[in-house]
C-alpha cells in the first residue's frame, strides 16, 4: 500500500472526517456480509469493502503516530483473540481442534502502519 497517498488523504481530509470515513466503510462491509450471506450480492463487492477497511484502518492507525509498543500491545490482542477463537470452536463440539503454538512476529511489524499476516501459529490435531 502507498503510505504517502494515505498521508496526503490525512493531510487533506483531517483526522475526524477520515474516522468518520472508518466508519463508513465498517459500515459498507457489514452490509456487504450479511446481502453476500443471503446471496444478494457476489464476492467482489465484499473484497471491494474489506480494501476500504483495510485502507481506512491503517490511516487511523498512522495518524494515532503508534511506536512499537503500540504494534505489540494490537498483536498481542489478536493472539489473544485467536486463542479464544480456537477455544471456542473446541467447546462447539470439535475438541480434537486445539492450538498448539502461537507466536507474534513484532520483528516483521513495519512502524508506519500494522502489517497483517505477522503470526504464525499450529493447529494440532488428534487422529
Amino acid at each position: 500500500m502507498n503510505h504517502k497517498v494515505f498521508q496526503q488523504a490525512i493531510d487533506k481530509f483531517g483526522f475526524d472526517n477520515q474516522v468518520d470515513k472508518c466508519i463508513e466503510e465498517c459500515a459498507e462491509l457489514i452490509d456487504a456480509l450479511m446481502k453476500y450471506r443471503q446471496d444478494r450480492v457476489i464476492k467482489n463487492r465484499v473484497l471491494e469493502e474489506v480494501a476500504g477497511v483495510n485502507i481506512t484502518t491503517t490511516q487511523v492507525l498512522m495518524m494515532m503516530d503508534p511506536d512499537d509498543e503500540f504494534y505489540s500491545k494490537i498483536e498481542k490482542e489478536q493472539v489473544k483473540k485467536l486463542k479464544r477463537h480456537v477455544d471456542a470452536v473446541g467447546e462447539m463440539g470439535h475438541p480434537d481442534f486445539q492450538i498448539d503454538e502461537i507466536k507474534c512476529n513484532t520483528s516483521e511489524v513495519n512502524k508506519t502502519r500494522f502489517e497483517s499476516g505477522t503470526f504464525t501459529y499450529k493447529v494440532m490435531r488428534d487422529k
